[in-house]
């Protein structure tokens, strides 16, 4: 990770410190709720503690219910309250367990038949097994190596990721997402500079950091460019997950880097920084590279949202700004969605 170590040297930074370990905090538990939501295999059982641990005024700041945006008023208080809090008996599940009866142990193995009717069940069940996809899947291969790439290492669990990293174009590329994931884009710009300025440090190529952080300020602060975007938003979330059914059998699971909602136009622009080192003449095969990807984010955020998407990457190394055409993105995603089993990333 990108982040330093927090030193107090007097009781005026207490504020900030507390405040970090808030966020901290809150990254963690969401963290974990969302792979409890998206991983259980049949049933998922949560502890409902709306009655538990509020605190002086009534409300709750740190349980599970306040995470999960559940309590009163909240956007999924509703849901919440329509769930059931009484363990019951699944029909299916016992049905299931019936059809799975233990096989009787013969003493000698020589006189034990062979029953293969277990695999014609298991080749069934197969097929209604869903398939989890990543977008990063889609992007073109980094050089060899047993690091992941950023685009994977992003996707990737922190309690999965490898230990280490060798490859140095990976390392640049998480440290500069470390870093961006921190930049508060809602408050004035001296923030974002003292943002850049603690995560420094950290980065493997300091030279380069402070370069493309200054091409992406200028990118910023022109008419045209992701300013406009992120003037315009009223809704900003950095590293935003999502889970997607695309299809009867398959999902898509990713992360966004940056997320911006208009209110006004009721439109998303999202985001994916591309930290790959090329000259200028280079951005159009950049753009024809990631176009996969992003098509596979653009469909994601479109189908969950019912809104318009527009998407598109940013090249640090060149501070380009390159967004993708509706209607090109549209059918990349036909083509991607029609590709053969095979063919198919997993």
């Amino acid at each position: 990770s990108g982040e330093q170590p927090f030193i107090a040297f007097d009781r005026s930074d207490r504020a900030d410190l507390e405040d970090e370990m808030k966020k901290v905090q809150r990254q963690e538990m969401e963290r974990l709720l969302y792979v409890a939501l998206t991983r259980a295999r049949h049933t998922l059982v949560l502890a409902f503690d709306a009655d538990f641990f509020r605190g002086k005024r009534g409300v709750h700041s740190d349980t599970q219910l306040k995470w999960l945006q559940a309590d009163t008023n909240d956007a999924n208080a509703e849901i919440m309250s329509a769930l059931s809090d009484e363990a019951m008996a699944c029909e299916k599940t016992a049905a299931r367990h019936e059809e799975w009866a233990p096989e009787s142990v013969a003493d000698s193995l020589t006189a034990l038949p062979l029953e293969t009717g277990w695999v014609g069940i298991a080749r069934q069940r197969a097929a209604s097994i869903i398939k989890t996809i990543t977008p990063s899947q889609f992007a073109p291969e980094e050089e060899s190596t047993e690091t992941p790439s950023t685009e994977e290492w992003v996707e990737i669990e922190p309690e999965l990721r490898p230990p280490r990293i060798d490859n140095p174009a990976t390392r640049y590329g998480v440290w500069w997402h470390d870093f961006a994931e921190q930049i508060p884009w809602w408050s004035e710009p001296k923030k974002w500079n003292q943002t850049f300025e603690r995560n420094l440090a950290a980065s493997p190529e300091i030279a380069r950091s402070k370069r493309e952080w200054q091409l992406l300020q200028n990118q910023i602060e022109s008419a045209d460019g992701l300013g406009r975007h992120l003037r315009d938003a009223n809704l900003v979330r950095q590293e935003m997950p999502f889970f997607w059914r695309m299809a009867e059998h398959k999902c898509l699971e990713g992360i966004i880097d940056l997320a911006l909602f208009e209110a006004d136009s009721k439109k998303w622009f999202i985001l994916d920084w591309k930290t790959n080192r090329l000259e200028l003449d280079e951005i159009d095969k950049l753009r024809a590279s990631y176009r996969p990807q992003i098509a596979a984010y653009w469909k994601a955020i479109a189908g969950m949202t019912d809104r318009p998407v527009t998407a598109g990457i940013y090249s640090t190394s060149t501070g380009k700004l390159l967004v993708y055409d509706e209607d090109e993105l549209g059918a990349e995603w036909e083509r991607l969605k029609n590709l053969p089993a095979n063919d198919f990333p997993g």
